[in-house]
């Protein structure tokens, strides 16, 4: 390609400069940004079946969200070719990086090389090998961030089935077993490179290096590997066996897997800081000497090409705000909030760095010219937001069901939990029940579903649409999760679980295992159905699928509030400014893009249900519905919720499409009155809704009550009264 020429939407800027030219740089005309481009094209692209399958495995590597990996984000078709767009990253190649510097020092070999393996554990446990891994793709910046630049050359793993994308990777980290057969590689083969990278920096060169590539294949497969000593003599011993085991010709023998790796030099980094002074003023001692010790750790690398870049990494930040909870929101929603937000407060780029486990990890922002800002997130349930709030370990908590009467009078210092000051609703999910896609059943009750998940059926044999008969496989969050607890209050209620259902912690892997097992049934936040298939609930009424609308307006039975809860009077003032800019406009259009129902206001479905009351269907006919339903606290008012979205509404009748268009307000009630007292509730309850937009400019056509004859949820259980205790909002035609 030339510069200058037209790509799709990318005008080519020239090759990378990284990638030996198998990467290009193009910018994005309509958006004026540069990506990365790299050439997926087929050999016999004309193919139907070659063309689905590219644009499968492009989906999948777009779903590879990891600090340590180069985002794919596009994935087109042009003149027969097959393009893979990546994120542009301002860093450098390593291989340059060790023919401009040589030999590493053991620190920073072993700080790139457990990035490195941080990225490929995300990779493996998605099911993808790399099979291309060297020096020239993997890429560092001057802060010590490092990225995994090409997965062109990986196998996707659906099943048991193979898939190969790309033309095999580089003779001299490629191991024994994927030179006999490229087809076979297991993630070992990736650990093997991983292997040769790390010898490749600390010896500044590589063990065989031949002119050619089959006197190099040869060599890998039928030579002994020299120790790392022989060319780098200052290596420590242990790290020259982690080494030696990574390296090893039978997969067999090496680490089994990244994780085992990564545990193996993280032991040996720690083992090799300086111990603390065994005396009364150790821990003085320590504080006052951290800036030397930090110095003899981190020091600097100088890479000597375009101008003579220093790297180093960045080891000195302020946590200004620590988030505790869910992992439902914690796991993609929270991380991505902080990261916006950190840039609104000054950081020029962030970036994720994973903690201890899956569950948790530090969004830092880097700020130009003076110290970076951190955004702390543990995501180990629900449970956890209000045990962090009460032992102040956090400074808001995140919640995927509402604060418990017990944990209330526990927090009560902070103020009253249940009050404005500290719930805050952050955006709407829906706990889907997930089945496999090849699975009949589309449609459950409340009760088939509790008899389903507490062991009464075992079987699938009956069920809509099935015959045959088939073991149950049950799926569950744990017990910390909000998710859980949702699901045993709206549906499990005094039943339990039964002790047949593999449990999890985390919502994508219990997705996944769903989405292979043909028997499989499981539950998950919505945004997390992803290859599953959701199934269509009832409550005392129709099935209703759990879509964005329906979670929006709290009409699907499962749907559910995700919730930030704070301290009445914070002390922190980042505490209210992260809150109020997660509740804004900007912040809700991230809660979108990450899967979740956010609180805008939008016109969504109008079905008006056959058993409506006819006033009701004479009043809605042709009307569209909003997709927000006013619900009510148990002391009659407004919820919290509510509040909030009385300005939203105000905010939406204002848009041009609304404006001129007026409200049609329809009250409902459960079924604890008459007939008498529930229509004369639902008539004072609109009313209280009509008279608070009225006061703030908004003109209501007609504010009816309909006592309680429209249940959308079974009034014999507490959630379900909730539910039936609404207004809704509807647009009246032109």
């Amino acid at each position: 390609m030339q510069k200058g020429e037209m790509l799709y939407h990318y005008r080519i800027e020239g090759p990378a400069p990284y990638g030996k030219g198998a990467l290009l740089s193009a910018e994005h005309v309509l958006l004026g940004k540069r990506f990365l481009l790299k050439s997926l094209t087929s050999r016999q692209p004309g193919t139907e079946s070659y063309r689905e399958r590219f644009y499968n495995e492009a989906k999948l590597l777009a779903g590879m969200v990891h600090p340590n990996i180069l985002q794919a984000t596009d994935f087109f078709e042009h003149n027969g070719g097959f393009w893979l767009v990546m994120e542009y990253y301002n860093g450098a190649a390593l291989d340059r990086m060790i023919e401009h510097n040589g030999p590493f020092p053991q620190h920073f070999a072993l700080h790139f090389t457990i990035r490195l393996l941080q990225g490929l554990r995300f990779a493996h446990e998605k099911g993808i090998v790399h099979r291309g891994l060297c020096t020239s793709i993997i890429l560092v910046d001057r802060n010590g961030g490092l990225k995994i630049s090409d997965f062109g050359v990986a196998l996707l793993k659906y099943g048991e089935d193979l898939q190969e994308v790309g033309q095999g990777g580089d003779a001299a980290f490629m191991s024994p077993e994927q030179i006999l057969n490229p087809f076979t590689v297991t993630p070992q083969s990736d650990i093997y490179a991983v292997g040769m990278i790390l010898y490749n920096m600390l010896a500044g060169s590589l063990p065989f290096q031949e002119e050619s590539a089959v006197d190099t294949l040869l060599n890998q497969f039928d030579r002994t590997i020299p120790d790392i000593r022989e060319f780098a003599q200052d290596t420590h011993e242990e790290l020259a066996l982690i080494l030696h085991k990574a390296l090893e010709k039978d997969p067999a023998n090496r680490y089994q897997s990244s994780l085992e790796f990564l545990n193996a030099l993280e032991r040996h980094r720690i083992a090799m800081l300086p111990s603390t002074p065994a005396n009364g003023i150790a821990d003085s001692w320590f504080k006052r000497r951290r800036g030397l010790v930090m110095s003899s750790l981190v020091g600097a690398l100088l890479l000597a090409s375009s101008g003579g870049y220093y790297y180093n990494w960045i080891n000195s930040y302020d946590i200004i705000l620590k988030l505790q909870g869910s992992n439902t929101i914690g796991a993609e929603l929270a991380p991505s909030l902080a990261e916006e937000f950190l840039k609104k407060n000054g950081a020029v780029r962030t970036r994720r760095v994973p903690g201890k486990n899956h569950e948790e990890l530090l969004v830092e922002g880097i700020m130009e010219g003076r110290r970076n800002r951190a955004v702390e997130i543990k995501a180990h349930g629900s449970t956890t937001a209000f045990e962090g709030l009460l032992a102040n370990a956090c400074d808001i908590g995140m919640s995927s069901r509402r604060v418990k009467d017990d944990e209330t009078k526990k927090l009560s210092l902070l103020g009253t939990m249940t009050s404005r000051a500290n719930e805050h609703i952050l955006a709407l999910d829906g706990v889907a029940v997930i089945v496999n896609s090849a699975n009949p059943v589309s449609r459950l009750s409340l009760d088939d579903t509790q008899s389903l998940f507490t062991g009464k059926t075992p079987d699938w044999k009956g069920l809509t649409g099935i015959a045959k008969a088939a073991p149950v496989h049950l799926y569950a969050r744990d017990d910390k999760s909000g998710t859980f607890d949702t699901f045993k209050s709206l549906v499990l209620h005094k039943q339990e679980l039964t002790k047949a259902a593999k449990r999890f912690e985390d919502s994508v892997k219990l997705s996944r295992e769903v989405s292979t097992d043909p028997n499989g049934i499981g539950f998950i936040g919505l945004p997390y159905v992803k290859s599953s298939k959701a199934v269509a609930i009832s409550s005392g009424g129709q099935p209703i699928l759990p879509t964005a609308f329906t979670v929006a307006t709290e009409d699907y039975s499962l749907a559910r509030r995700l919730y930030l809860y704070t301290p009445g009077q914070p002390k922190n003032p980042k505490i209210r400014d992260f809150v109020e800019f997660a509740l804004s406009p900007e912040g809700q259009a991230i809660v979108e893009k990450t899967g979740f129902v956010p609180l805008n206001v939008r016109i969504g479905n109008s079905y008006i249900p056959t058993n409506a009351p006819e006033r009701y269907r004479q009043l809605a006919s042709g009307s569209d519905r909003l997709s927000i339903t006013f619900k009510f606290a148990a002391d009659g008012q407004l919820d919290n919720k509510a509040y909030r979205d009385l300005d939203r509404l105000v905010r939406a009748m204002s848009a041009k499409e609304l404006q001129g268009r007026q409200l049609l307000l329809f009250g409902f009630t459960d079924d604890a009155g008459d007939t008498n007292t529930s229509l004369a509730l639902s008539n004072q309850r609109v009313g209280q809704v009509a008279q608070e937009l009225r006061s703030r400019g908004i003109m209501v056509a007609a504010a009816e009550g309909f006592g309680s004859s429209l249940p959308m949820a079974d009034n014999s259980t507490k959630e379900g009264k909730q539910r039936n205790n609404r207004v809704e909002i509807w647009l009246a035609k032109r």
